[in-house]
């Protein structure tokens, strides 16, 4: 079912990007198909639990996620990650990886990957049309919302 992975440059700050990702509750203001987000528990500082609904045509979805916060520093790197995986709702699975790396120039490398499949096949062949062109709009949604709070570089 649709994988992808991809890594970016971006000039912003690893550490304003990765606050971006983790304002869960603001998703509903600027990515798309998103018509709600809450965190609903924090089990500690670096483990959360968030709700999303999706909507997208006549489909809806709600689904909660386990949200995990990692900031790994030792002598050769130091970068800032997050892990997500599907605890409950309408996929057979769902795991995305978010990474922060300091770039040699201002900015930042960004590693995003995505493990999505859905417990319809039918479904499933939909999603497998559409997934790049779905996939490609929600980072740019990211993007836009980084110029937005950052102001544009």
């Amino acid at each position: 079912m649709p994988q992808y992975s991809e890594k970016v440059f971006s000039p912003y700050a690893k550490e304003d990007l990765f606050d971006l990702v983790l304002d869960i509750e603001k998703y509903p203001e600027f990515l798309p198909w998103c018509s709600n987000a809450r965190i609903t528990t924090r089990e500690s500082k670096d483990v959360l639990y968030a709700d999303l609904e999706i909507s997208f045509k006549a489909f809806f979805y709600k689904y909660t996620s386990k949200i995990k916060i990692n900031e790994i520093k030792n002598v050769k790197e130091h970068f800032l990650e997050i892990d997500v995986e599907m605890v409950n709702g309408p996929f057979r699975k769902l795991i995305n990886k978010w990474r922060f790396d300091d770039a040699d120039e201002d900015g930042s490398f960004i590693s995003f990957s995505i493990d999505l499949e859905l417990k319809s096949m039918f479904f499933n062949r939909i999603l497998n049309m559409i997934f790049d062109h779905a996939y490609k709009k929600m980072l740019s949604a990211f993007e836009q919302r980084a110029d937005q709070i950052h102001g544009k570089k």
